[in-house]
């Protein structure tokens, strides 16, 4: 087996962009999540496609969630979402860390 110089290049550039991900990566100061907080799912958004994107969501608890807000008239907080069939405290925890709010 022989491995080219660019492949490792691109395998030692893979495992680097990972270490920085897992060591908390800061950039002008802030936290790699505070740098990444605008690419999360608005609290506010109605599309399941979205929610469906986070990792853990599923088509059907993503469309439970939207189904959730559009019954109640939106929510307020992340927590609210424990309402909804099938979202448990672990759920929340995830959907905490990958929401943002409006606000």
């Amino acid at each position: 087996m022989h491995i080219t110089f660019r492949e490792c290049l691109v395998v030692a550039l893979a495992v680097f962009s990972g270490l920085l991900l897992c060591v908390g990566f800061r950039a002008n100061g802030e936290h790699f999540e505070q740098v990444l907080a605008p690419y999360r799912v608005d609290l506010g958004e109605d599309d399941w496609v979205v929610w469906a994107s986070i990792s853990g969501i599923g088509e059907v608890k993503a469309r439970a969630i939207v189904e959730y807000k559009r019954s109640v008239g939106g929510v307020q907080r992340v927590e609210d979402l424990k309402n909804v069939r099938g979202i448990g405290e672990q759920i929340v925890i995830r959907l905490a860390r990958n929401v943002r709010t409006s606000r």
